[in-house]
């Protein structure tokens, strides 16, 4: 080993008896230099162990990198926008749980999607043709398109660009999808806020679709923000009008429902997409979210939360069969009341790892591409959960995230599949209702978490499990 000269103690001339041999000198000039070596490596041990103190979540997640240079990228200190596009992310996403397998599947689901928008920007059933105004193939459609709901599918699947870090101002190679897409639902707005597809449906506004359309503008914006950018104004404007909608329809109770109708009770599905909307504004900071909306939204998500097990319902007192329920609960603890470490987040988390767990056990004995058929899990319940999980960290965390990203890798539709690869078919509850555009946009979304939204290391790989 060998360092620089200033690093060693001067050696100054010894003085002794005429008869001290060369050899004794020699061993003297020796001493010292072990000496300063030693000290050298003490203090360089010293400097890794403070270095440890003060951060051992980017410590961890350096050990995954080799070079120094990649030192200069701290994905828990960038600015989200930043972190979503850049372009070393697979060196990375190890530590959070990611793989070379799961960022391939990223590329060929964008890929998909890219390939089926419409020309006028939209996402929707009509797109999943042969037809003149189709996207697929002739003689190749993609099967299973769902039912019509355009504005939320076309939200979904600009999500989905926008977290693999494709803005609408950034050059990207999905840029002008998101453009179109975001264009499109812009142009699709009352005047009172609400945004719907006036060429299909009933001009009801339904408060699932508004809300994913909100998110998705309301993203857009918050990615402008991040970088700081001033977001297009017409992003802006419609994100404004779209938050004083939520702010209009909020029930009595606290919560949303399917349509504009404010009476009746509200359930936490319809209303987790006013929140994760809600939540992109405020930090977007195109328009004031109301104090007492959230105030209000708080109480009833309280009502519906079961303190004991973590869980929670879809209403107070009722439950669905779905988990999704207690993934929203958790977000809401997560993203709006900042409470990342509330019991109910500890006790949700543990539920969900073990239902995950349980639920493809049975399924693990299947063919890949009948493990998801087997068991009872659903694209809704995994975009939400492993947001959530993701968010709570530590061993309940790599348990659920285990299970879930391996499965929807599985399920993916292959290169020989023709106008599907890169798809999911719609398997599970719901997803036969949202068709292959939700269950392609929400499995990359969920594919996307390890990047789309920062989260403190050290609470995603603890020393210990909570």
């Amino acid at each position: 080993m060998s360092f620089p000269q200033s690093s060693l103690p001067p050696v100054v001339p010894v003085g002794g008896p005429s008869d001290e041999t060369d050899h004794r000198r020699q061993r003297r000039l020796q001493h010292l230099t072990d000496a300063s070596i030693a000290l050298l490596l003490l203090l360089t041990l010293g400097i890794v162990f403070v270095t440890d103190l003060r951060s051992p979540g980017r410590d961890a997640l350096y050990a995954h990198n080799a070079s120094f240079a990649r030192f200069l990228f701290d994905p828990l200190h960038v600015p989200i926008a930043e972190l979503r596009q850049n372009p070393q992310r697979q060196e990375w996403i190890g530590a959070y749980g990611g793989t070379a397998e799961s960022e391939a599947a990223v590329r060929r689901g964008l890929d998909w999607l890219a390939r089926h928008q419409s020309v006028d920007g939209h996402w929707g059933p009509d797109s999943l043709h042969a037809r003149p105004d189709g996207r697929c193939k002739k003689g190749d459609a993609c099967p299973a398109g769902g039912s019509e709901h355009r504005v939320a599918l076309t939200g979904l699947a600009v999500l989905a660009f926008q977290a693999g870090g494709h803005y609408d101002f950034n050059n990207s190679e999905y840029s002008e999808c998101v453009r179109h897409g975001l264009d499109w639902l812009a142009a699709h707005q009352r005047p009172d806020g609400c945004l719907l597809d006036r060429d299909h449906g009933t001009g009801i506004c339904n408060m699932y679709e508004h809300g994913i359309a909100a998110f998705a503008l309301a993203d857009a914006c918050e990615m402008s923000a991040s970088l700081q950018r001033e977001p297009d104004d017409r992003y802006g404007q419609a994100t404004q009008n779209a938050v004083k909608f939520i702010h209009y329809t909020q029930h009595q109770d606290g919560g949303w429902r399917y349509t504009e109708d404010r009476d009746g009770p509200s359930d936490v599905s319809v209303s987790g997409w006013q929140v994760l909307a809600l939540k992109a504004a405020r930090r977007a900071g195109v328009t004031e979210v109301n104090e007492e909306c959230i105030t209000r939204m708080e109480g009833f998500f309280k009502r519906c939360e079961d303190k004991a097990s973590g869980r929670t319902f879809y209403q107070p007192g009722h439950n669905l069969p779905s988990d999704a329920p207690t993934a929203i609960g958790m977000l809401v603890h997560q993203f709006i009341l900042e409470q990342p470490d509330s019991p109910l987040i500890v006790g949700g988390a543990k539920y969900l790892a073990s239902e995950a767990e349980s639920s493809f056990k049975h399924g693990r004995k299947q063919p890949k591409k009948k493990r998801f058929a087997a068991s009872p899990g659903d694209f809704y319940t995994f975009y939400n959960g492993t947001l959530a999980m993701f968010q709570a960290g530590g061993q309940t965390w790599k348990r659920w995230n285990n299970v879930v990203r391996d499965t929807l890798v599985d399920h993916q539709c292959d290169e020989d599949e023709g106008c599907r690869r890169g798809s999911w078919d719609p398997l599970g509850r719901w997803s036969p209702e949202g068709g292959r555009v939700y269950s392609t946009a929400l499995a990359v979304l969920t594919l996307e978490v390890y990047y789309r939204y920062q989260s403190e290391l050290a609470k995603v790989y603890p020393e210990s499990a909570r």
